[in-house]
């Protein structure tokens, strides 16, 4: 079965196991390449898609965040006597429009 192999020439002994070194590393390099180009287009998949996303959901978390300090804010201070009337007036207002979304 090795008979083939004792009658090689020292030479072809020598460069057959560096010839079967370079086709792996060939292969480990191609195989390299694709999965590489498969992350860059991952990559752009999701700077395109997902990232204007969360950019949106970043600025809605800050403007609730803001909403809420503002109404913490106003909690805290008490209203003169002209904004208080005009605090109620708000109140009333915005009642009516939070009784409209419960439907929803």
């Amino acid at each position: 079965m090795m008979t083939w192999f004792n009658n090689l020439n020292f030479r072809f002994k020598l460069l057959l196991p560096i010839v079967l070194l370079a086709l792996v590393l060939i292969a480990i390099a191609t195989v390299s390449m694709m999965n590489f180009k498969s992350v860059a287009g991952s990559v752009d998949a999701i700077s395109d898609e997902h990232l204007p996303g969360l950019n949106f959901l970043l600025q809605a978390d800050r403007d609730l965040h803001q909403a809420q300090v503002a109404e913490r804010t106003l909690l805290s201070v008490t209203p003169a006597k002209g904004q208080r009337t005009s605090l109620q007036r708000t109140t009333r207002i915005l009642s009516r429009r939070n009784s409209g979304w419960i439907g929803f």
